[in-house]
C-alpha cells in the first residue's frame, strides 16, 4: 500500500512539474472503452509518445462522460486535442465532433468487418466442394476399377470429378481475390503513395478503395452470401468513407501547416516531394514485415539520396525533418495502443480480480515513468519532451520496505537437532 501511494504521488508531482513546461500542441488522442462486469473502464492515450492520459471504469460512456473525463484530465497541460482515433463507436465520434476534432477510423476494423462478412462463408463452400470432390474422385476410381478407363460409366464419373475440381479451383480463386482486396487497404491507406513516395489525393484513394470493395462486393455476390454478409460489407465501406474523409483533411492540413512554414517555391516542393514522404517512410517502416520493408527498400534510398543532394545546409534540413515528423505523426491509421493497453488491464484485473482507482493510477504512471522503449525513453519524456526523475530510485529512497521475517526458534532448535 505504501509503495503504491508513492508512485501515485510521484507520478502527480512530476507531472505538476512538466506540464508547466511543455509547449503548447495539438496532440492525437486513442480512445477506447474495456468493459469488466456492466461498468466501462474508459482509456485515453495520446498516440504519438503512448503517454497514458487516463484509464478510469465509469457509469457508462457516453459523449459527455468522455468530454467531462478528458476535459477534466487535460486542465492545466498546455495541450489540446486535435485529432482522435478510434473504432466507429458512436459515442467516441459524437465526442470528437463535438470539441472541433478531426476522426480517424481505426483501419483494423474495417478490415476485420470485410473478414467477418466473407472469410468465414467462403472457407466453408471450399471446404464443401473439397469434400465433394474427394467423394466424386473415389467414384471415380471405382468405376474405372470395375467397368474400365473407356466405359461410360468411367466416363460419367470423371465428368463429375472434373465439374468439382473445376468448381474448388474457381473457389479458392475467390478467396484469394478477396484476401488480396482486404490486404490492399493496408497499402492504400497512406497520405503517400507507397510505389512512387509522391503525395496522394483524397480522389485517387477514393477510387482505389472503391475498387477493392467492388471486387469483394462481386466476389460475395458470386458466391450467394447472406444478407447479413452484404450488410456487414456496406459497413466496411462507410468506414473506409469516413477514412477518406479523414484523409482529405489531413491533406488540407498538411498544405496550410507547409505553406505557414514561409518557403521558396522550391524549398515547399522538395519539402513535399522528399522530406515528407522520407520522414514517414522510416515513421512506419518498423511497423512493416520483412516484405514489406523490402518493397521500401528502394524507395527509401531513392529518396535519401535526393535529400543528400537537396542544394541547401543541413541544418535546414534539420529542422524541415523536425516539422515532417510532427506532421506524419499526426497520420494515425490505428488505435492499436489502446487495443494493446485494454488487452493488459484485462490480463491485471483477471489476475486481481479487480482493480482500484488507486491501483490503477499506479499502473497507469508505472507505464508513463518506469517502461522504456528500445531507445530508452518513456512515454512520459517523449508527451513532455523532458527528461523527469527516477520511479524506480524514488521507490527504494523514499518508501519502507518490510525486512525480512525472523526465523522462529522452533526451526533453529530442530536444524541443531538434525545437524
Amino acid at each position: 500500500m505504501r509503495m503504491e501511494q508513492h508512485i501515485v504521488s510521484f507520478g502527480a508531482d512530476e507531472e505538476k512539474l512538466r506540464a508547466a513546461k511543455m509547449r503548447a500542441r495539438k496532440i492525437t488522442a486513442g480512445l477506447d472503452e474495456m468493459f469488466r462486469g456492466r461498468r466501462p473502464c474508459l482509456v485515453a492515450i495520446e498516440v504519438a509518445s503512448n503517454f497514458i492520459l487516463f484509464e478510469k471504469f465509469t457509469e457508462d460512456r457516453t459523449a459527455d462522460t468522455w468530454k467531462r473525463e478528458l476535459s477534466t484530465r487535460l486542465d492545466g497541460m498546455n495541450i489540446e486535442i486535435g485529432q482522435v482515433t478510434s473504432d466507429l463507436c458512436g459515442a467516441i465520434t459524437s465526442y470528437a465532433k463535438n470539441i472541433g476534432a478531426s476522426h480517424s477510423p481505426d483501419l483494423f476494423h474495417g478490415q476485420y468487418e470485410l473478414s467477418k462478412a466473407t472469410a468465414g462463408p467462403l472457407a466453408s463452400q471450399e471446404r464443401s466442394f473439397e469434400k465433394s470432390l474427394g467423394e466424386a474422385d473415389a467414384k471415380m476410381k471405382k468405376a474405372i476399377k470395375k467397368y474400365g478407363e473407356s466405359s461410360e460409366e468411367a466416363r460419367h464419373a470423371s465428368g463429375i470429378y472434373n465439374l468439382r475440381k473445376h468448381g474448388l479451383e474457381e473457389r479458392q480463386k475467390r478467396t484469394e481475390k478477396v484476401k488480396a482486396a482486404k490486404k490492399a487497404f493496408g497499402e492504400i491507406y497512406h497520405p503517400i503513395d507507397m510505389q512512387s513516395g509522391k503525395l496522394q489525393t483524397a480522389e485517387s484513394v477514393k477510387k482505389k478503395m472503391d475498387e477493392q470493395i467492388q471486387t469483394i462486393e462481386e466476389a460475395a455476390t458470386e458466391a450467394g452470401l447472406s444478407q447479413g454478409c452484404m450488410d456487414r460489407i456496406a459497413k466496411a465501406g462507410r468506414a473506409f468513407t469516413a477514412m477518406v474523409v479523414f484523409l482529405t483533411v489531413y491533406l488540407s492540413m498538411l498544405g496550410l501547416s507547409v505553406d505557414g512554414f514561409q518557403l521558396a517555391r522550391d524549398q515547399k516542393e522538395f519539402f513535399l516531394n522528399v522530406v515528407f514522404p522520407l520522414t514517414y517512410l522510416k515513421l512506419i517502416l518498423k511497423r512493416q514485415s520483412k516484405i514489406g520493408k523490402e518493397k521500401l527498400k528502394r524507395l527509401l534510398e531513392d529518396l535519401e539520396g535526393k535529400m543528400k543532394t537537396g542544394p541547401w545546409p543541413n541544418e535546414m534540413k534539420e529542422a524541415w525533418i523536425k516539422h515532417a515528423k510532427e506532421l506524419a505523426e499526426l497520420f494515425q491509421r490505428s488505435s492499436s495502443c489502446v487495443e494493446g493497453r485494454n488487452g493488459m488491464l484485462s490480463l491485471l484485473h483477471h489476475r486481481c480480480h479487480r482493480l482500484s482507482a488507486s491501483s490503477l493510477k499506479a499502473l497507469t504512471v508505472v507505464h508513463n515513468y518506469h517502461i522504456r522503449r528500445a531507445d530508452g525513453s518513456t512515454a512520459a519524456e517523449r508527451f513532455f519532451e523532458q527528461d523527469h526523475g527516477n520511479l524506480f530510485a524514488s521507490i527504494v529512497e523514499n518508501v519502507r520496505i518490510p525486512g525480512r521475517p525472523h526465523r522462529k526458534a522452533h526451526r533453529l532448535t530442530k536444524a541443531v537437532e538434525a545437524a
